[in-house]
């Protein structure tokens, strides 16, 4: 199902009148057959979840980081004037910086993942000219 932010599409924006002729929808909602139909030709509502290219894209985001770049420059550096110790010891430290944030980020992930199993989505929509309460799935 392709979303939409409403400010993309400019839907948040337009009169009444003309908003309920693009969506085909009546000021008394959809009836269920008309509804069913949209949700066989669209699928469930659902809301986008990261991926695991997002972690990665995180994880390669950390190297454009310029305190990287500067420790990774300065390790080439000690290593180009012999210094291997002092080098390496960057090296660590970039290793270490970068395994630091891919840990928080996975962390936080898993924590909104978390949240999002406890939250309930709901909308009150009209249907057949009711008003009920439905699972955003369901809409």
């Amino acid at each position: 199902m392709a979303e939409q932010n409403q400010s993309e599409d400019g839907l948040g924006e337009k009169p009444l009148a003309e908003l309920l002729q693009t969506l085909k929808a009546t000021p008394q909602g959809l009836t269920s057959v008309g509804a069913k139909r949209r949700f066989r030709e669209h699928g469930p509502n659902s809301l986008v979840r990261g991926s695991q290219v997002a972690t990665l894209r995180s994880l390669l985001r950390l190297f454009v980081d310029p305190l990287i770049g500067i420790l990774l420059v300065a390790s080439g550096i000690s290593v180009l004037l012999g210094d291997a110790v002092s080098g390496s010891i960057f090296i660590a430290m970039v290793l270490l910086s970068l395994l630091l944030n891919l840990f928080m980020d996975l962390q936080a992930r898993h924590a909104v993942e978390q949240i999002r199993k406890l939250v309930a989505y709901t909308a009150a929509v009209v249907r057949d000219g009711k008003v009920q309460r439905l699972s955003i799935s369901e809409i």
